[in-house]
């Protein structure tokens, strides 16, 4: 038992903890030179971290807006819209640039920015708070409004803090993708005055070839992670009991004609934002799909699927036995700050992660081999902290009382893994392999970071049709990907269905 968590550890000390120290080493030992000394990196610095607060902000109004109506009012639709928001929240940036390029027109400049970030983060506070709102106590609630509280001033000073947390820590991660995004700041900024740090990485590292100016760029991208990882640890805690299911609308509507006007304007807001990039997508795709080369297509769904399946296996292969440890840990004592340790990846950006990787084992570029092992790597460390919620909502109604009898009977502990846990754990475990498919299939930063010679991904594909402005191309690659999109996550929607 002892041993369990030993893997995880050594993985996240060798290839994230070592890489990143050793940036931070190098950033502050050999280059002199200060990116505070100059201007332009100056404004690059201020429109980075305005753009993301404005994007959280907008992300989490439509965020908070979608949650209540689906958990509180139970709108029509509120199923699909769930499913939806985990789908297009896992759509590659790419994608999302393409499909908003196709519907939009020229949305370049604060227009393009706002709209792709509102698209792939709106659904981080509309999840978190979802949940929130889901499974919280309402005792106090039916208490307030017994006493003749209004529901409104109840809504507001009894039930905001409840879920005050989740909508603290749903914009923190919301600030930080934002900060941190690449394609959407790329294809849709319009320009070198909307350039971010993230932008200005990837050309330090692949354009310029300034290595310099890249690692000290990566050390602020990293310092900031670092501070938002402090804050959403002091906000976002893990429960270590199942929460009570909400068991009674308090706040729904009513008069039946606010329910059916609010669903039609969320639903308004939904299509446009959501549902018109994507019939975008698939119209111009599906008209080029005749002119993609089937070879070509071929090799690179192959390439795709068998990264994906290397990082499926080394992720679980990692996370489950330190989170069987971890459980049984925390079960006896308590929450602790080990639950933290595999989270802290997620933080930072692909870029700073495979840049600390390529300076840690520089060797890595010089072997083909060795540089997909280097993106299995990176896409591990990033999938590692979203498998680790469905494993944990496992573990957490795993029954204690299950093992005990087991072992009663005679069973030994491998015994009770093979027959007693696995075959509970099966539904969280298939959740987590789409989850970590679904991931690597559109995860193309570590792809070009790495560049192993020959290589061809459908994410990578996309990206070099759009670099070579061959749009049609790029939509066609672009519907396949979709279409294993909504394969893999609305089979994942459906399997979290079952909590329901």
């Amino acid at each position: 038992m002892k041993f369990l968590p030993v893997p995880a550890t050594l993985f996240l000390v060798l290839l994230f903890f070592l890489p990143v120290f050793y940036l931070f080493y190098q950033g502050f030992s050999h280059f002199q030179l200060s990116i505070f000394e100059d201007p332009f990196l100056l404004r690059v610095l201020w429109f980075t971290y305005w753009q993301a607060a404005v994007s959280a902000s907008l992300s989490l109004l439509l965020g908070f807006v979608s949650a209540f109506l689906i958990r509180e009012w139970n709108i029509w639709g509120s199923q699909w819209l769930w499913r939806l928001g985990l789908m297009f929240s896992s759509l590659p940036a790419l994608v999302v640039a393409l499909g908003l390029i196709g519907a939009w027109g020229s949305v370049f400049g604060w227009t393009g920015v706002l709209l792709g970030h509102v698209f792939l983060n709106s659904a981080i506070p509309m999840r978190i708070i979802g949940s929130a709102l889901k499974h919280r106590n309402q005792v106090a609630e039916m208490t307030a409004t017994s006493l003749g509280m209004s529901r409104f001033h109840t809504f507001c000073s009894v039930t905001m803090r409840s879920i005050k947390s989740s909508i603290a820590a749903s914009w923190l991660l919301s600030f930080l993708y934002c900060s941190t995004s690449l394609f959407v700041v790329l294809f849709l900024g319009g320009g070198p005055r909307f350039t971010t740090l993230e932008v200005a990485l990837y050309e330090a590292i692949k354009l310029n070839l300034d290595l310099g100016k890249a690692v000290q760029i990566a050390i602020v991208q990293a310092a900031v992670g670092l501070t938002v990882f402090i804050i959403y640890v002091k906000w976002q805690t893990y429960a270590r009991s199942l929460w009570t299911k909400k068991s009674v609308s308090i706040f729904r509507p009513r008069r039946r004609s606010s329910e059916i006007l609010a669903t039609l304007l969320l639903w308004c807001v939904w299509l446009g934002l959501f549902g018109v990039p994507t019939f975008s997508i698939l119209r111009d795709g599906l008209r080029g799909l005749d002119s993609l080369s089937i070879q070509d297509l071929f090799r690179a769904s192959k390439i795709s699927l068998t990264i994906a399946a290397f990082v499926v296996f080394l992720s679980l292969a990692i996370s489950y036995p330190y989170l069987h440890w971890l459980n049984e840990k925390e079960r006896l004592k308590g929450p602790s700050l080990w639950s933290w340790l595999i989270v802290l990846p997620q933080f930072f950006s692909t870029l700073v992660i495979a840049l600390s990787l390529s300076l840690c084992f520089s060797f890595v570029r010089n072997s083909s081999i060795l540089s997909y092992v280097g993106i299995v790597v990176t896409q591990a460390l990033f999938v590692i902290p979203l498998i680790q919620f469905p494993l944990r909502d496992g573990f957490m109604r795993l029954s204690h009382a299950r093992t005990q009898i087991a072992q009663s009977l005679g069973a030994n502990r491998f015994q009770r893994l093979i027959f007693v846990e696995l075959p509970f754990m099966k539904r969280y475990i298939f959740l987590s392999v789409l989850i970590a498919v679904g991931f690597s299939l559109g995860e193309v930063v570590s792809v070009l970071l790495f560049s192993p010679p020959g290589i061809q991904t459908l994410s990578s594909s996309i990206f070099q049709a759009m670099s070579r402005y061959r749009f049609q191309e790029a939509h066609a690659y672009t519907v396949v990907l979709l279409m294993w999109m909504v394969f893999l996550f609305g089979f994942a929607g459906a399997l979290e269905e079952k909590d329901e």
